[in-house]
C-alpha cells in the first residue's frame, strides 16, 4: 500500500533547535487523533514530534512536528501492516523535514529517523480496527 498516495494534507511546525545547557536527548513523539470514517474513508492524523529532553531539568522542547492527514478508503485497510504503513509515512515526512531544515541550516546536527517497530503503534491500529469493526 503507498501511504503518501492517501495523504490529502502535511502540516509542519517551524523549526525550533534551542540551545540547551548540560546533557539533552532527543527522541520523537507520535500523537493519533481519533481515527474517523467519513464518506467510507478512514481518517486518520499522525503527528510526529522530533523533542529534545534537556536532562538536567527535565523539560522537553519541540523541535519539529510533522503532522499528516490521510482518508484512506475502509475497504483497503485489510492487515494491520497496511495501517502500520501510514506511521512509517508520517515518520518519513518528519524526516524529510528535518533534512530539508538541514539544507538551509547547515549546522543542525545530522539526526536519523529510523522506523520504530510495529508493536509500538498497535493500540492506536487496533483503534482503526476497532473502528472498521464497528462498522460492519
Amino acid at each position: 500500500m503507498n501511504a503518501r498516495s492517501y495523504r490529502v494534507n502535511l502540516s509542519l511546525s517551524p523549526l525550533d533547535f534551542p540551545a540547551i545547557m548540560g546533557l539533552g536527548e532527543s527522541t520523537v513523539l507520535y500523537k493519533t487523533e481519533s481515527p474517523q470514517i467519513i464518506n467510507n474513508k478512514v481518517a486518520l492524523t499522525i503527528t510526529m514530534q522530533y523533542t529534545l529532553l534537556n536532562v538536567n531539568s527535565i523539560k522537553m522542547y519541540p523541535v519539529l512536528a510533522a503532522q499528516s492527514a490521510y482518508e484512506i478508503p475502509a475497504n483497503q485497510i485489510k492487515t494491520r501492516e497496511d495501517v502500520y504503513e501510514f506511521y512509517k509515512d508520517s515518520l518519513s515526512s518528519l524526516d524529510e523535514a528535518y533534512r530539508y531544515a538541514q539544507t538551509q541550516l547547515p549546522s543542525l546536527p545530522s539526526r536519523l529517523f529510523p522506523n520504530q517497530p510495529i508493536e509500538d503503534f498497535q493500540a492506536e491500529i487496533d483503534r482503526v480496527f476497532c473502528l472498521l469493526d464497528s462498522q460492519n
